[in-house]
């Protein structure tokens, strides 16, 4: 009696394991790209961070330090761009800031980290025939282990002047 067993097969066939492997394998590609995708982003988003706080370290010591000096760079009555800035502080100290070699300078002395590198660093005069200039500072800065991450800062500065300061 063909028909009529008294054993029922039971189990998988080929194709059905095929299909489940291949379905456990598409789920699993699937976790592991997003996974690789969020941390990808986490490392660019820490490394944007970096550039920020370092860049605006730098900022706000030129910032403070140019508001309250005096320029002592040549100054044209025509705006002009230079790399670097000459100043003498209220407390009589010259301090010169120079972009150089992908890293910013404060009497050759590296101001910024060896974690970015600060590119396309200029100083804009505009002289307004007052007693002192405006300054704008312009850079670029980018992490050294992310070079497509870049972002460009700025600030112009009106330096005080007179005997209050």
């Amino acid at each position: 009696m063909i028909g009529n067993s008294k054993f029922q097969k039971s189990g998988f066939t080929l194709v059905e394991a095929v299909i489940v492997v291949f379905i456990f394998s598409l789920i699993t590609l699937t976790a592991t790209n997003l996974f690789t995708n969020t941390l990808y982003a986490h490392r660019q988003g820490i490394a944007m961070k970096e550039i920020n706080e370092e860049s605006q370290i730098i900022l706000e010591r030129m910032s403070k330090e140019i508001r309250m000096a005096e320029i002592t760079s040549p100054i044209n009555p025509t705006p002009y761009i230079v790399s670097s800035l000459s100043i003498k502080t209220n407390q009589d100290q010259n301090i010169t800031y120079s972009f150089v070699s992908n890293i910013v300078k404060i009497n050759n002395q590296q101001l910024s980290s060896n974690k970015i590198q600060i590119t396309n660093g200029q100083f804009y005069i505009v002289n307004t025939n007052s007693t002192q200039p405006y300054i704008t500072i312009k850079f670029q800065a980018k992490d050294i282990r992310w070079p497509k991450i870049t972002k460009t800062f700025q600030t112009t500065i009106s330096p005080r002047s007179g005997p209050a300061y």
